[in-house]
């Protein structure tokens, strides 16, 4: 019996775990684009992968929303800032989830627009022609900044803390090696 055949006995979605092992595939992809870009944070970044795992926000979401969270995550890490606060991509699906409750105000719309373009990036903006419609979301970047971090706290992961421990384990394991 070959694996397929076991899942499908113990009615698992293979679905499910193909989408978990290629979401593995982008945080390990990530990671390692992080270590060039801090190479001095070389170890903090591969002791992070356990803060990659998506959170349920993200599920059956494009895999652009979760490589631009990893992405944010990392960075977060690598330049030692808070990872418990909301990305950009949660930011986003949260004010996209919002807005089909009530109407976004003119703070918010610029700000899904900013967040779209810093998940997506601006060859997205192009070829969806977004840009357009962007002249009408002006707001004070106060006013955006308050907003985002309001949602940032609002979405918080508490438990998604870097674990210095994890970080000191596997360099002690690299020394002794």
């Amino acid at each position: 019996m070959d694996i397929l055949e076991l899942l499908k006995d113990l009615d698992v979605n293979t679905n499910t775990i193909t989408d978990a092992f290629s979401r593995m595939d982008v945080a390990e992809e990530e990671i390692q684009r992080a270590q060039q870009v801090y190479p001095d944070q070389s170890d903090r970044l591969w002791c992070a992968f356990h803060l990659l795992c998506p959170p349920s926000i993200l599920n059956g979401r494009p895999v652009e929303m979760y490589q631009a969270y990893c992405r944010e995550l990392l960075e977060r890490i690598a330049t030692e800032e808070d990872t418990t606060l909301g990305t950009n991509a949660e930011c986003l699906i949260a004010l996209s989830e919002a807005s089909l409750r009530s109407p976004m105000t003119q703070t918010a719309k610029a700000l899904y627009f900013d967040l779209f373009k810093a998940v997506f990036g601006e060859d997205v903006i192009d070829k969806l022609d977004i840009a357009k419609g962007a002249q009408y979301m002006v707001a004070q970047p106060v006013f955006k900044e308050e907003l985002l971090q309001d949602i940032r706290k609002k979405i918080r992961v508490p438990d998604r803390k870097y674990d210095e421990d994890r970080l000191t384990a596997y360099q002690e394991s690299r020394k002794a090696a």
